[in-house]
């Protein structure tokens, strides 16, 4: 049952990973939400929507018209998941951290 605010607020792991990978076949650079959702599916408790969010990073519409409070708060949030306890979300979050950053951004 979701309350509406967001993919990651979804008890169904399995919805919530299935509403990232809809945002990654549609969503564009004048969606403005995604990244906003993101944030919130980065912190959810089960390491498949961690990494699910992780790897939509790298797409450019995650980060489109997003204000400088909430890419903070994104970028945070990534940099926090380069140490998170599932191997595979530290890998996606290091591959969207340098499409994000660069080499020079570790």
């Amino acid at each position: 049952a979701s309350s509406g605010a967001g993919p990651s607020c979804d008890a169904d792991v399995g919805v919530v990973v299935n509403a990232i990978r809809a945002l990654q076949q549609i969503a564009d650079s004048t969606s403005g939400a995604g990244g906003a959702a993101l944030l919130r599916a980065l912190a959810h408790g089960h390491p498949y929507v961690r990494v699910s969010a992780a790897t939509a990073l790298v797409d450019r519409f995650a980060w489109a018209r997003l204000d400088s409070a909430t890419t903070a708060a994104l970028e945070d949030s990534l940099r926090s998941r380069l140490a998170d306890a599932d191997a595979a979300t530290r890998g996606a979050a290091a591959r969207a951290w340098l499409a994000r950053r660069g080499a020079a951004g570790l």
